[in-house]
């Protein structure tokens, strides 16, 4: 909680995710006066297109927050209704999109950036899904000053957090969330007294991610079986693992890597009992636990092969 001194403090959330709910639950509970929350407008979602709030939005409605929905910064209405709220400073967790450099003005004190990674490792959009992807055994979480660059600014705190075996991204996603909320609330009061030092970040060990889209989900059966379980762990539920059978698009849920008595060639399929092992690359196979066919519900393997015989030699591509 902050103290009677610090209480005045008046700061702007900028979130989007479920990422920053934790974050801005927090500072809520942490007694810090929200002015105002800024999140991404309302989308068209699922199937019906409905136009759905981000996550955080929901969360500022439910704590009685102010709420921005700005498509965008960039305009002078924008800068001038932040400039006249007159805060000290803001904290940014997952907001979705660049911050211009004139709104990083707008508050008397800089803006504070959350990010899942150990910074400089995994700068931009997806560090939590390339963490995953690349085997990593640690990620973490950083807070830096934010500025004009992609997750540049010097770092004011860093926690790290060990990657479980066969972690799946949802279950690391929501850790690391919970362990920015914590991060959060230990370095801000020690940040605003002065008490907290920053350090720059060595920009010759920064690595970047990308956005991702659901290409980038496909499946090459060449890649070692430890590979593609990585992938899928790394992109469920987007933009989820996938491969094409019979020209039929199935997602691959939960699999793992597994030794076999006969090697298969990629992509090849043998059903051992209740069991469906595929073939990867370096002699290497994977069974398949959970899957979901294109426009059905997940299930199985067992439930899958139920009327689907002969799929022993049958092919992914």
């Amino acid at each position: 909680m902050t103290s009677p001194g610090l209480k005045n403090y008046r700061l702007i959330f900028f979130g989007s995710s479920l990422f920053g709910v934790p974050i801005l639950s927090r500072l809520h509970s942490d007694h810090w006066q929200i002015l105002a929350v800024v999140t991404q407008p309302d989308r068209p979602k699922g199937r019906t297109l409905k136009l759905t709030p981000t996550p955080v939005k929901v969360c500022a409605k439910k704590l009685g927050l102010p709420v921005f929905a700005w498509e965008n910064l960039k305009s002078a209405e924008v800068y001038n209704q932040l400039k006249g709220l007159n805060s000290d400073f803001a904290v940014v967790a997952a907001y979705g999109q660049l911050i211009p450099e004139n709104v990083l003005s707008t508050c008397r004190k800089e803006f504070l950036n959350v990010h899942p990674s150990l910074l400089p490792r995994y700068r931009g959009p997806t560090p939590i899904q390339f963490a995953l992807l690349n085997g990593e055994k640690t990620t973490g979480v950083s807070i830096i000053i934010l500025d004009a660059q992609m997750d540049h600014g010097p770092i004011l705190a860093q926690k790290p957090v060990a990657i479980e075996p066969d972690e799946n991204y949802q279950s690391l996603h929501d850790r690391l969330s919970a362990a920015a909320a914590d991060l959060t609330s230990e370095c801000v009061r020690p940040w605003i007294t002065g008490t907290l030092r920053t350090t720059s970040q060595d920009d010759r060990k920064a690595t970047y991610t990308k956005l991702l889209s659901r290409e980038d989900g496909r499946i090459f059966w060449k890649k070692t079986a430890d590979e593609i379980a990585r992938q899928v762990r790394a992109y469920t539920p987007w933009p989820g693992a996938w491969s094409t059978l019979s020209g039929e698009r199935i997602k691959l849920l939960e699999v793992k890597a597994v030794e076999t008595a006969a090697t298969l060639p990629p992509g090849t399929m043998r059903v051992q009992g209740d069991q469906l092992i595929v073939g990867c690359g370096n002699y290497t196979a994977l069974a398949i636990d959970k899957l979901q066919p294109e426009n059905r519900r997940a299930m199985g393997a067992s439930a899958f092969l139920k009327g689907r015989s002969g799929l022993t030699g049958s092919q992914f591509s």
